[in-house]
């Protein structure tokens, strides 16, 4: 699959005229997103969780995740779909109203899920992790976890 670049490899740059994201509602506890849902922003709208399934990764895809509502049980989660598809990357978590905070790290050669739990991994509103195509089996998560209590990793 390829992927329409503007302005690739010009001296004069590009312009895109109204150039905006598009903000997607969940529809439901699960969704799978496709390839060419790249470069939206899906929202964590259900307060019993929501689960995205990202798309077989090309190199440049990008899809932005966003707590709107605080998940209260289940998980707010993103996840490769495919046990050789792996997700690594640096997400801040942080204590809601606090300075508290600490980096966590995905294991690009293990994890396969972000997973957040409304206390501890994160998914309060305001979570926000953006997951950047780095090849075809690697997706580079990064962004802020909005949690409670003793932080732990959303990386599974």
């Amino acid at each position: 699959m390829s992927l329409e670049q503007l302005g690739k490899n010009t001296t004069e740059g590009c312009v895109a005229p109204g150039l905006h994201t598009e903000v997607n509602a969940s529809g439901g506890a699960t969704r799978t997103l496709t390839a060419d849902e790249s470069g939206g922003m899906f929202l964590f709208d259900a307060a019993t969780g929501v689960s995205y399934t990202l798309p077989t990764p090309v190199a440049g895809m990008q899809f932005t995740f966003y707590a709107s509502v605080s998940v209260t049980s289940n998980a707010h989660a993103i996840a490769t779909g495919d046990a050789a598809v792996f997700i690594g990357g640096t997400i801040q978590s942080v204590i809601e109203n606090s300075a508290t905070s600490e980096a966590n790290t995905g294991d690009e050669t293990a994890s396969v899920t972000v997973s957040m739990n409304g206390s501890t991994t994160g998914g309060l509103k305001g979570t926000c992790i953006t997951v950047t195509a780095l090849s075809s089996t690697v997706w580079i998560a990064s962004g802020m976890a909005v949690g409670s209590g003793t932080l732990a990793t959303p990386f599974a």
